[in-house]
C-alpha cells in the first residue's frame, strides 16, 4: 500500500513517500546561516526507495541551486556491511549532482558506513561527500 503526501507552499518544500515498510521525506532545513536539504529514510532502505529519493532531490538541487545536503539513513534499516554501503555511495554518485554540493550521509553508530563511505566518494574525486554518526559533528562540517 502506498501513501503520498506531497506539500509544495513556497519557500518551503516537502514531499514524504509512505510504504508498508519503509518511507521517506525530503525538505528544506535552517541552522543558524547553514540552509541545506534533508532526505531521511525510515523503515528498510530498498533500492527502489533510494532511487526515488534520489531522483526527486536530485531535481530539488538542481531547481534551486542548493549547495548542502544531508542524506539520513540513521534511522532506516539500511543492512550492513561494505557492498551495500558502497551501493549507496555510488548511488549517489551517479545522480551528477553539482560539484559544489557538499553532502553528509548520516547513518548511526551500528551502520558501518563512515570511513568506506568517504573512500569509495573520495575514489571517485569526489572529496565534498563526508559520512557522520553524530548529526551536530555532520552540520558543523556542512557549514564550513
Amino acid at each position: 500500500m502506498e501513501c503520498y503526501f506531497v506539500n509544495f507552499v513556497q519557500p518551503y518544500f516537502l514531499i514524504s513517500r509512505t510504504y508498508s515498510s519503509m518511507a521517506f521525506t525530503i525538505n528544506p532545513k535552517s541552522a543558524g546561516n547553514l540552509h541545506y536539504i534533508h532526505i531521511e529514510f525510515t523503515g528498510q532502505l530498498t533500492l527502489q526507495l533510494r532511487k526515488e529519493a534520489f531522483e526527486i532531490s536530485k531535481t530539488y538541487i538542481h531547481t534551486n541551486g542548493i549547495k548542502r545536503a544531508v542524506w539520513d539513513i540513521s534511522k532506516a534499516n539500511a543492512g550492513s556491511g561494505i557492498l551495500n554501503t558502497h551501493e549507496i555511495v555510488t548511488e549517489l554518485l551517479s545522480l551528477k549532482l553539482p560539484s559544489d554540493l557538499k553532502i553528509v550521509l548520516l547513518g548511526s553508530a551500528q551502520q558501518s558506513i563512515t570511513q568506506y563511505a568517504e573512500t569509495v566518494a573520495f575514489n571517485r574525486g569526489y572529496t565534498n561527500i563526508k559520512a557522520f554518526t553524530d548529526s551536530e559533528e555532520a552540520l558543523r562540517w556542512l557549514a564550513l
